[in-house]
């Protein structure tokens, strides 16, 4: 199946995410889904590395695609925040998310900078990273 990141990547003009702030009309747009809101976000290998802050639609798709992560910084001051694809999350235990690329694909993902109406560079960022992974696999096979 297409990733939705992939999917806004052939479409011409701005990105348009909507951040869901109202879980009830969120649910009643898309169904039940788990919200992983104040989750704390692990790595790959466990260690904890920050928190989901909030999540984001796509409004043509109605469907959840991105979340908003911050990690790094002592307290809130000097974190990084960014938008990770839903499809490179894992909830495990119930209370933690774990984002499957390796850190250094995740920190080197676009600042968030709220309310900035386009979202287009993060959708470009994750399908330029989908790409090299996919060609990488290819490669080792």
């Amino acid at each position: 199946m297409e990733k939705a990141y992939h999917q806004a990547e052939a479409e011409q003009g701005p990105m348009v995410l909507e951040r869901i702030s109202d879980l009830n009309e969120a649910k009643r747009r898309l169904g039940d889904f788990l919200d992983i809101r104040g989750m704390t976000v692990v790595n790959p290998t466990g260690n904890e590395v920050g928190k989901v802050d909030s999540l984001y639609m796509d409004p043509k798709l109605d469907k959840l695609t991105m979340a908003g992560i911050s990690f790094g910084g002592v307290w809130g001051f000097g974190a990084k925040h960014t938008l990770v694809p839903m499809d490179q999350l894992e909830v495990i235990d119930g209370n933690k998310v774990r984002v499957m690329p390796n850190p250094e694909i995740v920190n080197a993902a676009p600042d968030l900078k709220e309310d900035e109406g386009d979202y287009r560079c993060y959708c470009d960022y994750w399908t330029r990273v989908s790409r090299e992974r996919a060609s990488e696999s290819k490669r080792a096979a």
